[in-house]
């Protein structure tokens, strides 16, 4: 296992086809296999968890499958543009710079737009959302 220190201390993710399946109700959200391991696996790593989402109903998708308690910041709403404008706005309210960062989203064109942020991004598969396999990778466990 690498060094904790030389973890990133902010992962943020998209929500739709990242964490949850997108297209089903937000009364009954289908959470991705490896969503909930993840996301304790990292709050037990002391890493801060954000969303960066274009999704209105995020807050609704994430109290009904029971994970809210999982994010430190939410910023989620839909601008037509990038994700640039919500990792900005996570970063500067947690205080963690670019560097320390890594985004996870399904969409290269999200992806591609928080890059020139400095921020290491990670593509994930829209079929299967974020895996395990893809937290290995990044934190180098």
């Amino acid at each position: 296992m690498s060094n904790p220190k030389s973890f990133p201390k902010l992962a943020v993710f998209d929500l739709d086809d990242t964490l949850v399946h997108e297209g089903f109700a937000d009364e009954h959200p289908i959470l991705c296999d490896d969503t909930l391991g993840i996301l304790t696996m990292l709050r037990d790593m002391g890493v801060k968890i954000a969303l960066a989402s274009h999704n209105h109903k995020s807050e609704i998708i994430l109290q009904n499958s029971d994970i809210r308690h999982y994010f430190d910041s939410v910023q989620a709403y839909h601008d037509y543009t990038d994700k640039q404008s919500h990792l900005k706005n996570i970063m500067k309210e947690l205080s963690i710079g670019p560097k320390q960062t890594v985004f996870f989203d399904d969409l290269i064109e999200n992806l591609n737009g928080v890059a020139r942020l400095g921020v290491k991004v990670v593509p994930v598969s829209s079929i299967r959302g974020v895996t395990m396999s893809d937290i290995r990778t990044v934190f180098n466990i």
